[in-house]
């Protein structure tokens, strides 16, 4: 059948469809299992002659038409769940193309025609509405294209149960013109999501990208080099797209700027910022990938995730996230560039094992304002990384791949809380420059004794001022079981590859709350950077730890016994 309008569309309900598919598959399963039964009765006849032959003959007759109904129930089965696939996905992405449309843009459900308002020619923004009557009309057309292949799925269904169609038909039905593919798992839990891609041949996994691509990209669950296909490809689409939206003019009635536009171009050119400054990294690192591209979530900014290396299949893997006044326009370059030299260290130390970084901006950050002061932000950025977490877990193709969480300032809260909902399969966690992680122990976040540590620079407000306020649960270094690391200036003796000889390398230390990912002015990394790398490479022997306590401290009277002293 051809020619469905979106009306059409609106009427089909999927779970009756998913009960047909149910009910089918029910009857085929107690059809095959009573011809086995029927069939191993027959092995029990023993005696010979006419009447054990036409008992033998009876039950082989019953067995085969049962198993002939079995056939048929399957066929049923077979299209029905295909057809709701396909009638789930449409249906979605009918409720994703409806909130796309403004502008006074209209659809006609039944005629399935998109319409510009009627005064569109007077209006300054109208190059603007054009473009998004064009595009969505494409994406109508798609739909009603993909609508009539479910409701092809449906027919062979019907005419499956009532005998028009033979089982063979039927297969012969769904495997012509287009694949099947069945709908990702409404759960969006990332096991389920990762069941459901492997479940696909090639072919399957194809198709779903073009059909389910602006979704896919950002679906935990679904292969990294995947997600970063779908979401370059699609990066330069949405730079036009901001632009035009950035563009647009439209006057009230007083002849001044229309305040919903105006708001409009203003978040339209903030996100613009944030899309180019990610295509101004991937020119910077071609072989990087973007394993996050969300403009739609967020009303004022783009949500990314930039990363270097194969995050499937790398031994070790990091993820940062960052703290206060964090954008994708003000730190994903930069956050990049850090990644890079943090896998690259981190390389160094573990004897050139498989690294991968992935700077996370998957959240919205507290600015310079009282948002800082209040947790909300990072409990609801928490729930995410929870999910991105177990995301990484689900893809990788590495039995014991190792994890680790890096999160510095807010973005340490963030990644505490993250953490203590648990199953995100980190191992190793580094909090640093943090105002708290509402912590009464380590083990709260999930990870093994001397497996959780922190970092506190010398005068770094943030982390020890404003964590001793306890607005979020305290200091870090009061926390039982929390290992520091050293921020202060340290040598490291390094074998050159070369020479084959030891050297020593000195790590500037880190002071205020910026410092710590950065390089040194001898071009090396910090030493808080050189304890992340460290860790994040599985060698946490190499990171350097804090300096002794002294063995005497300065009293009112003088020098004396400092009791945290250990020989």
């Amino acid at each position: 059948m051809s020619g469905l309008s979106l009306d059409d569309i609106d009427r089909w309900d999927a779970g009756a469809v998913d009960q047909v598919f149910g009910e089918a598959l029910r009857r085929a399963r107690q059809t095959r299992q009573a011809g086995v039964h029927i069939g191993q009765l027959t092995t029990f006849v023993d005696w010979d002659g006419d009447a054990a032959d036409a008992a033998h003959d009876s039950a082989r007759r019953i067995v085969l038409d049962l198993s002939a109904h079995a056939e048929a129930c399957e066929a049923v089965a077979a299209a029905a769940e295909s057809a709701v696939g396909k009638v789930e996905a449409v249906k979605a992405r009918l409720a994703q193309i409806r909130a796309e449309v403004q502008f006074g843009i209209t659809i006609d459900n039944a005629t399935n025609d998109v319409s510009p308002p009627p005064d569109v020619a007077s209006r300054p923004n109208a190059r603007v509405i054009q473009l998004l009557v064009d595009d969505l009309q494409r994406m109508v057309n798609q739909l009603v294209a993909d609508a009539d292949a479910a409701d092809d799925d449906l027919a062979a269904a019907i005419r499956a149960a009532d005998g028009s169609l033979s089982p063979e038909q039927v297969t012969d039905q769904l495997d012509g013109g287009q694949v099947s593919v069945p709908f990702p798992p409404a759960s969006g839990d990332p096991r389920d999501v990762n069941k459901w891609w492997d479940s696909m041949t090639p072919q399957q996994q194809g198709v779903a990208v073009q059909r389910f691509g602006s979704l896919l990209g950002n679906v935990d669950g679904i292969p990294a080099a995947v997600r970063s296909d779908i979401n370059i490809g699609r990066l330069d689409s949405e730079i036009a797209r901001q632009e035009a939206l950035a563009a647009a003019r439209k006057f009230a009635p007083s002849g001044l700027p229309d305040a919903q536009t105006a708001l409009q171009v203003q978040r339209a050119r903030g996100k613009l910022e944030d899309l180019k400054a990610i295509r101004q990294t991937l020119d910077d690192y071609p072989e990087a990938g973007l394993l996050l591209l969300d403009t739609t979530s967020n009303d004022e900014r783009v949500l990314a995730a930039t990363f270097l290396g194969d995050v499937d299949n790398a031994a070790h893997v990091s993820v940062t996230t960052p703290g206060m006044n964090s954008t994708v326009r003000g730190s994903i370059d930069g956050m990049t560039d850090e990644a890079a030299a943090l896998r690259g260290q981190a390389m160094d130390l573990n004897g050139g094992q498989e690294v991968a970084t992935i700077a996370w901006v998957g959240y919205q950050t507290p600015g310079l304002n009282l948002d800082v002061a209040d947790d909300a932000l990072a409990q609801a950025g928490a729930v995410d990384l929870n999910q991105f977490y177990r995301g990484l877990s689900a893809t990788t193709n590495v039995g014991d791949q190792h994890l680790t969480a890096l999160g510095h300032s807010y973005g340490s809260l963030t990644t505490s809380l993250a953490l203590q909902q648990g199953g995100t399969g980190v191992d190793d966690v580094v909090l640093y420059g943090s105002p708290g992680g509402f912590l009464d122990n380590a083990s709260d976040l999930g990870v093994g004794p001397g497996h959780a540590y922190y970092m506190v620079a010398e005068d770094d407000v943030v982390a020890i001022e404003i964590a001793g306020l306890g607005r979020f649960g305290g200091q870090l270094q009061d926390v039982p079981g929390m290992v520091p690391l050293s921020t202060a200036g340290a040598s490291e003796t390094v074998l050159d590859p070369v020479t084959g000889f030891t050297r020593e390398v000195w790590h500037d230390g880190a002071t205020g709350h910026s410092e710590y990912p950065r390089f040194g002015g001898n071009n090396e990394l910090r030493t808080p950077g050189h304890n992340m790398a460290a860790v994040a490479g599985g060698t946490p022997a190499a990171a350097i730890g804090p300096p002794p306590e002294p063995q005497t401290i300065q009293g009112p009277r003088g020098p004396v016994y400092n009791p945290d002293y250990h020989s």
